[in-house]
């Protein structure tokens, strides 16, 4: 972008939900990079990146550490790190009643970020269940698919690219960057 555009300068906010979408339709922001929600006005598109895999993030060693790959039902035998149930995919809140099903809540631990739950899995409080965008991995940690759990859309929403050269620009190599294939 910056070797296109000379005179872009980007700003990156974390801002909450309720309000980043708002601030979409009203093009105070360009884009949306995040996991798809259902239920946008026409006027607002998504085009998806990638499909982020669910995964069961947990610290070496660990009693699941000798599998490949898990089922939900896996993972009752420890405790589970979630992200918060208000502030994460609806994909991921589907999830939700088949993960806590008969766990006493001691067993249960809730965070408001990816990054939270990450750290929590790394300082051996359960496994963390966690769609993970990102592959590089913390050594330290064992990352296992959960194979009943459908990966979850995640792509860019935007209003318009009429009109708007460096936002199609921006979109258009969002797709090239997220069309090299994700590697669980």
């Amino acid at each position: 972008m910056k070797a296109q555009f000379s005179n872009l300068y980007p700003i990156f906010r974390v801002i909450p939900f309720q309000h980043l979408y708002q601030r979409l339709s009203e093009e105070a922001v360009d884009v949306v990079i995040a996991f798809q929600e259902a239920g946008f006005k026409k006027a607002i598109h998504y085009q998806e990146l990638a499909k982020i895999p669910v995964l069961s993030v947990m610290s070496k060693p660990s009693p699941l550490m000798q599998k490949n790959e898990l089922f939900l039902s896996d993972l009752t035998q420890l405790p589970i790190i979630l992200l918060d149930p208000q502030k994460c995919p609806e994909e991921y809140r589907k999830l939700l009643p088949h993960i806590l099903g008969g766990r006493s809540p001691m067993d249960v631990y809730f965070c408001d970020t990816f990054e939270a739950a990450m750290t929590l899995a790394q300082a051996g409080y359960g496994a963390a269940l966690l769609p993970v965008p990102d592959p590089v991995r913390n050594p330290s940690l064992i990352y296992l698919p959960i194979l009943d759990a459908k990966p979850i859309s995640y792509g860019i929403y935007y209003k318009t690219l009429t009109d708007h050269p460096m936002r199609k620009a921006f979109v258009k190599l969002a797709k090239e960057t997220y069309s090299i294939p994700y590697l669980p």
